[in-house]
């Protein structure tokens, strides 16, 4: 890999990383402070509204985590690896770069969304009348299927692309991390895969549980190596100004 990286991108990147696994991990636990270890329940309208208003602030505060650890985070990541391969064809570096972009745009709006209805909706489903309830529940439901089951199952494979090609290049280049990272992007695959069939609906959350304990241990690895090249590099840059001397 390229030394042409400044010092001051690579510790952003790694920090990044390293900042955004631990928000994955935060996501995981207030989602599951919202809705147990019922995967299915965000699914039903009725049962969604009717949680308690804690709940529904864990859910949303989830939406809010869930953008900045699993999707930004990969921005300063991706950008910086985009450099650091700068002797590949400008065709491989863009392809992958604009995979990833499309990752964090679908991910980013299936928050979103998500994050702004809850609250008028579990306002008109506590207050409203029953036909009220009823608009509101299946709004929701509606909600939830277009956003994690369209825009987040679609993240799956432009993100396994750009795993299983970053993966590949960072083998190449000695990093550390390219098997695991190319080893998530089978995992990616498989859950995009497992989607298309509702009876699979239980792997498919299988496979999405894997990807969310293991991506962040990759994301930790890479920020710690990150962080260790910068500084390498830094001590090597001022022993080279110094003229070599201690």
């Amino acid at each position: 890999m390229s030394s042409k990286t400044p010092l001051d991108s690579a510790r952003f990147a790694g920090w990044s990383a390293i900042v955004g696994a631990l928000l994955i991990y935060v996501t995981a636990g207030l989602s599951t402070m919202a809705t147990g270890l019922d995967t299915e329940l965000v699914f039903r309208g009725d049962d969604m509204l009717a949680l308690p208003a804690g709940s529904l602030a864990a859910f949303r505060w989830a939406m809010v985590t869930d953008v900045f650890g699993f999707y930004l985070s990969f921005l300063p990541v991706g950008a910086w690896l985009w450099h650091a391969f700068d002797r590949e064809s400008a065709a491989q570096r863009v392809t992958g770069l604009a995979a990833l972009a499309m990752f964090v745009t679908l991910g980013v709006c299936g928050a979103a969304l998500q994050m702004a209805a809850l609250g008028p909706l579990s306002d008109m489903y506590v207050r409203g009348t029953p036909e009220a309830r009823t608009a509101a529940a299946v709004s929701w439901t509606t909600i939830a299927h277009v956003a994690q089951r369209g825009l987040w199952w679609f993240e799956g494979p432009v993100m396994a692309f750009w795993m299983a090609t970053t993966g590949s290049r960072l083998k190449q280049a000695a990093w550390g991390g390219g098997s695991l990272l190319q080893f998530l992007a089978v995992l990616v695959g498989a859950f995009f895969v497992s989607g298309l069939f509702p009876q699979l609906n239980g792997v498919t959350a299988g496979l999405e549980m894997a990807v969310v304990v293991i991506l962040p241990l990759w994301m930790i690895r890479f920020g710690v190596g990150a962080l260790r090249r910068a500084d390498d590099r830094a001590i090597v840059d001022g022993f080279a100004r110094s003229g070599g001397r201690p």
